[in-house]
């Protein structure tokens, strides 16, 4: 019996210390806190000017001080130059080609619903260009990856292949599937194919001018206003055929001017 009340002593003498350390480290913490508190900031010695480029934030400053290419090496870019100016020029009539067929799309589709195909239904039509929508669009996933591996022209090329002979293709199909698989597959992948390098590609050889050259190289969706107009004009004149075998000509003009 006396053992055990001398345990006993000895664990709340233990608990009792414990408990008081515990204690004095809290106070120790709240008074370290009220110290920092009542402490006024002291203005850093380095400024944001006197900091090496690898040392600044990605997007530096505010306002007049605002840096948006402090995380770029500006050396690596042109930003201009014949050769700069000839690659925004190339990209822009390739583009000529991928916008062009985007918004002539209701041009075909009126003529031949109401030719070779009108004996089926405007639903089942509309699946040639679904099809063409969604490979021009989804090709993306694709073309971007081969682009960063092999660069502009080893993707342009099949690109620029399988989107004039699927327009050559369109110009003599007389049945749905033809369609389907000459102007919704190879022509839309074709064209999938294109989008991709033929934006990304300015970006490597500009960036303060990067926004100007995308949009210099953009115009080359005018040719959704001139292609919708030809075509309407040349179906009575040429038919069908000829008329498709034209505009597939011009794709085939506007992407040799591309490749050199």
């Amino acid at each position: 019996m006396p053992d055990t009340i001398e345990m006993n002593k000895l664990k709340s003498i233990k608990t009792t210390e414990e408990t008081s350390s515990i204690q004095e480290f809290s106070d120790e913490k709240r008074q370290q806190q009220l110290q920092r508190r009542s402490k006024p900031m002291q203005p850093s010695s380095t400024n944001d000017t006197t900091l090496s480029q690898s040392e600044r934030p990605l997007l530096s400053g505010k306002g007049k001080n605002y840096d948006a290419y402090a995380h770029e090496d500006t050396d690596l870019f042109p930003e201009g130059g014949f050769e700069a100016w000839t690659v925004v020029l190339g990209s822009c009539f390739g583009l000529m080609t991928v916008f062009g067929i985007m918004q002539t799309i209701s041009s075909i589709q009126l003529y031949i619903q109401s030719n070779q195909l009108k004996d089926v239904k405007i639903s089942s039509i509309s699946w040639v260009f679904s099809v063409y929508m969604f490979c021009n669009l989804s090709m993306g996933i694709i073309s971007g990856p081969l682009f960063d591996c092999y660069g502009v022209k080893k993707v342009l090329l099949p690109g620029m292949i399988l989107n004039c002979g699927g327009l050559f293709a369109c110009a003599y199909s007389t049945k749905l599937w033809h369609f389907i698989l000459s102007f919704g597959f190879a022509a839309g992948i074709g064209s999938g194919m294109m989008l991709n390098p033929l934006l990304a590609v300015i970006s490597h050889w500009f960036l303060k001018k990067r926004g100007l050259a995308m949009g210099v190289s953009q115009m080359g969706s005018f040719t959704g206003i001139v292609f919708p107009i030809m075509l309407r004009g040349l179906y009575p004149k040429l038919g069908y055929t000829k008329t498709m075998i034209i505009l597939a000509n011009f794709h085939f003009s506007y992407c040799s001017f591309v490749l050199q």
